[in-house]
C-alpha cells in the first residue's frame, strides 16, 4: 500500500503545469511575462502573486502552476530536481509554453519570473531552449528569480556576445532555499566581495547573469520577503542602479507619467478628457 501512495504521489507531483490566465491579458500581446511558483504554493497563492506582480511591473502575468504536496514533500523533491534535473511535466509545459511564443514574429520579450524551485524548473528549460533556438531569438527571453533553488544556471559558451536579455537572480542571504539553492553556488570569497560593493556583480562558474544579495535578511517568502511594497528587495539601491528589471518597471512608470503629463496645459491645469 505503501509503494502505492508513493507512485501516486510522483505521478501527481509530475502532473502540473496547469496554466493561469492572468486579468487583462490579449491575445497579441508583444510582451509575455511568465511566472513559475516555488514551493509550498497552492493554486489560490499563485493567482494572489500574479496580482500583485502585475501591480509592480503594470503588466499582466500568466502562471503555470506548480502543484504543491506540502512544503516538506516539496521541499525533499526540490533537492532531487536540483541536482538530478528532472524533466516533469511542469518542464515540458514551461518549453512548450516559452517555445510557443518564441516562434510568433509579434513576441518581441518573455520575462520568466520564478520563486523558489520556480527557478530549477526555468533552469531545466534554459538548458533546452540552447539546443532548440538560435541566438538572435533567445534575446527575446529574460530570466529572473527570487529566492532561487537552483544550484545552476546554463552558461552559453559562445563568442557571438550574449544570449539571454537579462539573466538576474533576488536572494536574501537569510533565506534557507536560497542558501541551498544559488548561495550554494557562490564561493566564499565571492560572497564577501558581493557585501561590500557598490554594484551587482556577475556570477561566473555554475551561474551566467548577476545576483543580488541583500544582507542580514531571512525570509523566503515572494510577497512577504521579497516583493512587499515597504520593504522590497528591488529597492535596494545596487538593484535599483543596475537591475534589468528594475529598468523595465520604471520604462512603464515613465510612460505611465508622460501620458498623465500629457493631459496637462501649460498652466498646469488638467485638460478635458
Amino acid at each position: 500500500m505503501m509503494m502505492i501512495d508513493v507512485f501516486e504521489l510522483v505521478i501527481g507531483w509530475c502532473s502540473d503545469g496547469r496554466q493561469i490566465e492572468g486579468e487583462g491579458l490579449s491575445g497579441n500581446d508583444d510582451e509575455i511575462i511568465l511566472f513559475i511558483n516555488g514551493i509550498g504554493t497552492p493554486r489560490e497563492s499563485v493567482t494572489m502573486m500574479m496580482t500583485e506582480l502585475k501591480r509592480i511591473l503594470q503588466h499582466p502575468t500568466i502562471g503555470l502552476h506548480n502543484r504543491s504536496y506540502g512544503v516538506f514533500t516539496d521541499l525533499l523533491f526540490c533537492l532531487i530536481q536540483r541536482d538530478l534535473k528532472l524533466d516533469t511535466i511542469m518542464v515540458r509545459e514551461t518549453y512548450k509554453f516559452i517555445c510557443g511564443r518564441l516562434m510568433k514574429d509579434e513576441v518581441k520579450k518573455i520575462m520568466v519570473i520564478s520563486h523558489s524551485q520556480g527557478q530549477i524548473i526555468s533552469q531545466i528549460v534554459a538548458t533546452q531552449l540552447l539546443s532548440t533556438f538560435s541566438n538572435a531569438i533567445l534575446q527575446k527571453v529574460s530570466w529572473y528569480s527570487f529566492g532561487g533553488a537552483a544550484n545552476s544556471f546554463p552558461v552559453p559558451f559562445t563568442g557571438n556576445g550574449r544570449i539571454w536579455g537579462d539573466v538576474e537572480y533576488f536572494v536574501n542571504d537569510g533565506d534557507l532555499i536560497g542558501k541551498l539553492g544559488v548561495l550554494s553556488a557562490i564561493p566564499k570569497e565571492k560572497l564577501k566581495l558581493i557585501e561590500h560593493a557598490d554594484q551587482v556583480p556577475k556570477l561566473l562558474g555554475n551561474h551566467c547573469g548577476r545576483i543580488s544579495i541583500r544582507q542580514n535578511t531571512p525570509g523566503h517568502l515572494l510577497l512577504s520577503h521579497y516583493l512587499a511594497p515597504e520593504k522590497s528587495i528591488l529597492d535596494e539601491y545596487q538593484v535599483k542602479q543596475h537591475s534589468g528589471l528594475v529598468k523595465y518597471i520604471n520604462r512603464h512608470q515613465t510612460t505611465s507619467q508622460e501620458s498623465t503629463t500629457g493631459n496637462v496645459d501649460r498652466k498646469g491645469k488638467r485638460k478635458a478628457d
